[in-house]
């Protein structure tokens, strides 16, 4: 599967380089989607101001706008932490948005097929291996939003365009 086209923000985005941690490529056994759980256009400064009052960086590997453009935020051999086996065993895509009573746009869920499906072959993962946080972790909040798993259901379409982008390659 090709790379999707992406948007390299590594460098730009506030971290403190020496706190990352560096994890082996092979430790990443699952995909993690998140949502940002606010409007889908709050600048990308903010969110990574927010993770910064708990963490050294950004949270996320990679970061989707509603428009379907892919940032990465983090390289994938370093995280903000081994503690929470999420962080140090997954890839960390956000959707920019708040999913509690919509789905993401087509571009965006588009976008994260792309990216995920691209991540799985590169990886050596499969589709049994994508998570929404709220399956690992029992947070306050429902990330990737409450459509993941219930009404829209968005969880299905996008392993539907992940398993199409994989039988297309």
């Amino acid at each position: 599967v090709e790379p999707p086209p992406v948007v390299d923000k590594v460098h730009e985005l506030a971290r403190d380089d020496a706190a990352m941690v560096k994890r082996p490529l092979a430790e990443i056994t699952e995909i993690v989607l998140h949502h940002t759980a606010v409007d889908a256009n709050r600048p990308l400064a903010e969110i990574v101001a927010a993770h910064r009052e708990r963490w050294p960086g950004i949270v996320y590997q990679f970061y989707i706008l509603s428009d379907g453009t892919i940032l990465q935020t983090e390289p994938l051999t370093e995280t903000v932490s081994k503690e929470q086996p999420y962080l140090w065993h997954g890839v960390n895509i956000c959707l920019a948005g708040n999913f509690t009573l919509e789905i993401p746009p087509f571009p965006q869920l588009k976008a994260a097929a792309d990216l995920i499906a691209w991540l799985l072959s590169t990886l050596h993962l499969t589709l049994q291996d994508i998570y929404g946080l709220s399956e690992l972790v029992q947070i306050a909040y429902l990330s990737p939003g409450y459509q993941w798993l219930h009404d829209g259901k968005y969880k299905e379409r996008l392993l539907a365009l992940v398993s199409d982008r994989l039988q297309s390659s």
